[in-house]
């Protein structure tokens, strides 16, 4: 499978997993919507700069997740990253979660879980032992991080991927 299909195949199961869950949430790909929304003042990251860094790299692997029905609305969180063919290494670069202050919201509380899993579901797919995060910008990050296994500091953390199935299995 060449990155495009692999990309899909992860939204595709990333989706199945979260009806599994009945959590009433669709992961898709990023819309010329989403882009627009994420280049205003509705988001905290810096999206116009990973856009512009990463957004026309053929590894690039991106999702928004939206609220159900799916009809084109705003994102309640999103993901770039960026599978770095060299090192062979997944690259977490931006993460946001817009739902973050809203307790009861479904993705609350979800979004860095349904990122790490995207991650773990891609490296299986392609075969690649490691998982970056690039530049967590916060102490809290990093320890959110640190629960999914990762290890490192601000400027870079990292897990293999059997840390992270490990991790997983231990949710089920």
């Amino acid at each position: 499978m060449n990155l495009d299909q692999v990309a899909n195949t992860v939204i595709s199961n990333l989706q199945l997993i979260l009806d599994s869950q009945s959590w009433p949430l669709a992961v898709g790909p990023l819309t010329d919507e989403d882009y627009q929304a994420l280049s205003t003042m509705f988001a905290e990251l810096n999206w116009d700069y990973a856009f512009d860094t990463f957004g026309n790299r053929d590894e690039k692997f991106e999702f928004t997740v939206k609220l159900l029905p799916h009809n084109g609305g705003l994102p309640a969180g999103a993901a770039m990253c960026v599978y770095n063919v060299g090192s062979n290494s997944f690259d977490i670069q931006f993460v946001e979660s817009f739902v973050r202050n809203v307790p009861d919201h479904p993705l609350h509380g979800k979004m860095m879980k349904i990122t790490v899993l995207a991650a773990y579901l891609f490296c299986s797919m392609v075969d690649c032992p490691t998982i970056h995060v690039i530049e967590p910008d916060t102490q809290d990050l990093m320890d959110m991080y640190r629960t999914f296994g990762f290890e490192g500091d601000s400027v870079l953390m990292a897990a293999s991927i059997e840390t992270i199935d490990a991790i997983i299995k231990s949710y089920t």
